[in-house]
Parts: C-alpha cells; sequence; structure tokens
C-alpha cells in the first residue's frame, strides 16, 4: 500500500520534470509549449499535495523551502495560463469579429509574457529543482510505515473535507463573492490533488468523493477562466469604453449560466460530504 502511494507522487513528479524540459527547450513557433506549460503547473499542485501529505505525517518534514518556489512559480506562470485559454474561454455564440480581434490583440501579449518564461524558470526554478525536490519529498516516505501512512493521511482528508464541507454549505449566500469562489475553489483542488495521490489507502466509499471533487474542479475552473476573461477585457484601455463595455455585458450573462453549473457541483459536492461525515466514513 505504501509503496503504492509512493509509485503515484514518484510518477507525478516525474511527468513534472518532463514538462520543465519541455518548457525549457520551447518551441520554433512560439517560444511556450501551452499543453507543457499546462501540465508544469498540474506537476507543481500535485508536488504541493505531495509535500503536504508529508508535512502531516512527519511535522519535521523540510518542505517549506519547495512549497515558497512552488507559489512563486505558479504566482508567475499564472498569467501566461489566463492569456493561453482566452481563446477556448469563449463560447461559440459570442465568436463576432469585434471578440476574434480583441482575442488576436491579445495574442501579442501573450507572445510578450511568453517570452519572459525563460527567465522566470532560471529564477525560481534552478536546474534540477524539480529532481531535488523528489529526492526531498519522497525519501521521507519510504521510512514510514503504510498503516502510519494512511492513518494520518486520513486525517488530513478529513481535515481538508471539513473545510470544504463549511465553504459548501456558504455557497449560494457568497455566489456574488468571486473571492469567496476562487478560495473554494483552490480548497476543491487541493483535496482533489490529495485524493488522487492517496487513491491506494481510500476506502472505495471515498472514491466517488474524488469523482465529485475532479468534477467540481471542472466546472468552478470555467467559471474562473471566465472571470480571467473579463478582467483582462475590463482593464484593456486599449479598447473604448462604449465596445469593452458591450462586450463586458454579453460575457457576464455567458458568467450567469457558468456560476449556475458550477454551483450545481458544489452542491453535490457538499452533499456527498455531509453524507460520508454523517455515515462517519470519513
Amino acid at each position: 500500500m505504501r509503496k503504492k502511494v509512493f509509485k503515484r507522487i514518484e510518477k507525478r513528479i516525474d511527468d513534472a520534470e518532463k514538462a520543465v524540459r519541455t518548457l525549457r527547450r520551447g518551441r520554433k513557433s512560439r517560444p511556450v509549449d501551452a499543453e507543457a506549460l499546462h501540465v508544469f503547473r498540474i506537476g507543481l499542485r500535485r508536488i504541493e499535495a505531495s509535500a503536504r501529505i508529508l508535512r502531516s505525517v512527519d511535522k519535521k518534514a523540510r518542505v517549506e523551502p519547495t512549497l515558497v518556489t512552488i507559489k512563486k512559480l505558479l504566482g508567475s506562470t499564472g498569467g501566461i495560463r489566463d492569456e493561453e485559454v482566452l481563446p477556448e474561454v469563449l463560447p461559440p455564440e459570442l465568436s463576432s469579429p469585434e471578440f476574434r480581434d480583441w482575442v488576436h490583440r491579445r495574442g501579442r501579449v501573450l507572445l510578450e509574457r511568453e517570452a519572459r518564461l525563460s527567465a522566470t524558470l532560471d529564477r525560481y526554478l534552478p536546474r534540477g529543482f524539480v529532481l531535488s525536490s523528489q529526492r526531498a519529498i519522497l525519501a521521507p516516505f519510504s521510512r514510514i510505515k503504510g498503516k502510519a501512512l494512511a492513518k494520518r493521511a486520513k486525517a488530513m482528508i478529513r481535515k481538508d473535507c471539513r473545510r470544504l464541507k463549511s465553504m459548501s454549505s456558504k455557497l449560494e449566500k457568497n455566489k456574488r463573492d468571486e473571492r469567496f469562489l476562487h478560495k473554494y475553489r483552490v480548497r476543491s483542488k487541493r483535496l482533489g490533488y490529495v485524493l488522487d495521490l492517496m487513491k491506494p489507502v481510500l476506502p472505495t466509499e471515498i472514491r466517488q468523493l474524488r469523482r465529485l471533487a475532479v468534477l467540481n474542479q471542472t466546472q468552478f475552473g470555467r467559471l474562473h477562466d471566465l472571470d480571467a476573461a473579463i478582467e483582462l477585457l475590463e482593464g484593456d484601455a486599449r479598447l473604448i469604453p462604449p465596445e469593452r463595455d458591450r462586450l463586458s455585458r454579453q460575457l457576464r450573462e455567458v458568467r450567469k449560466e457558468f456560476l449556475k453549473r458550477a454551483l450545481k457541483c458544489g452542491n453535490r459536492l457538499g452533499k456527498e460530504l455531509s453524507f460520508l461525515a454523517d455515515s462517519r466514513q470519513l
């Protein structure tokens, strides 16, 4: 059981390392491989989840340097990711000449940001960072007994579930609070990554929770991407105000449907968390 968890963590950190190599090579047509950047950011989240699991098992584990670097990297690459998904975020019914022209202009901003990624990687990501993180994070796991790992990991998952359950109960009340929705999305994402890594030690009853957490992450992720698009649009000084306001109103109408779907998933996840808590399966 311990070996299976160990292999899952090792595989996901290896994926992040491969993505780093692809990003450093770049491509002829574009400075950055968009898919590699996406995989890299997911890899960072999984390393972060691994570090959190290790810290819950071994309080003396030195994971803070890794977590600090991950936070800087996620912050530095988030803007590129927001620009990259822009064409995918806009619904087909909004594919007007005005929107296409705006997205095309944003493409130049994306190229400028991508051109700076190499310097960002060199600044925050010394050669071999992922490998050194792997050694730092995985080595202590090999000394932990399987039962102890399962027990402490489940305790951490229970704690995360209680927090997410509390936030789920407040979704409807805070549906207009973008900061709350962002925090909820991040909390849901963290739970999903931990459930993924710890799957071998989890009872089958909790695997439905993992599926709902992934679905929830997807819907709130789409909402986040649209919110980022709206922020980019409304902050673009190159658009004349009447055009900017009209396009913004269109996006905000679409956002209502995105929010409706996200809240539906959040409520389903909240009910599942309540059921697991009431039946003492968490």
